[in-house]
This record gives C-alpha cells, structure tokens and sequence, in this order.
C-alpha cells in the first residue's frame, strides 16, 4: 500500500511539476510577444522616418541637378568665348 501511495504521490509531483513548466513557458512566450511587438512597432516608426528622409534626399538632388546643368552650360559657353579669343 506504502508502494502505491509513493508511485500517486510521485506522479502527482510529476504533473505538478509539468504544471509549473508549462506556466513559465507560457509567461515567457507572452514577454517575449510583448517585446516582439515593441520592437516592431519601433522598426516600422524607423522605416517611416528612413523613407521620409530618403524622399526629402530625392527632392533635394532633383532641385540642384538644375542649377548644377546651367552652370555647365556657362562653362561650355565661356570655355567657347576663350576659344574664339
């Protein structure tokens, strides 16, 4: 009687202990959710920001491309005054 006793006392402990593991894994899972969500709320906030900054950039080198073309053609047109000097 002792025997079967100790085996339910022993598999009442394995259960319990299953339980326990189980729990902790679960709690893990649910921070590790949490921080998954965080973070990738913070990388799309930085995608937001890097393609903005990346379309700003865009702008800019379009508005200078003019400027910069008139002054090679001043270039090309001084360059052909010396040369008819």
């Amino acid at each position: 009687m002792a025997f079967i006793y100790q085996r339910e006392s022993s598999a009442k402990d394995n259960l319990s202990h299953i339980g326990n593991l189980l729990h902790a894994a679960n709690v893990n899972a649910y921070k590790v959710s949490i921080r998954n969500k965080a973070l990738s709320s913070i990388v799309s906030f930085e995608k937001a920001k890097t393609e903005e900054l990346n379309h700003q950039l865009k702008k800019e080198v379009e508005e200078r491309k003019e400027p910069q073309q008139k002054l090679r053609v001043r270039i090309q047109e001084w360059k052909r005054l010396i040369e008819q000097q």
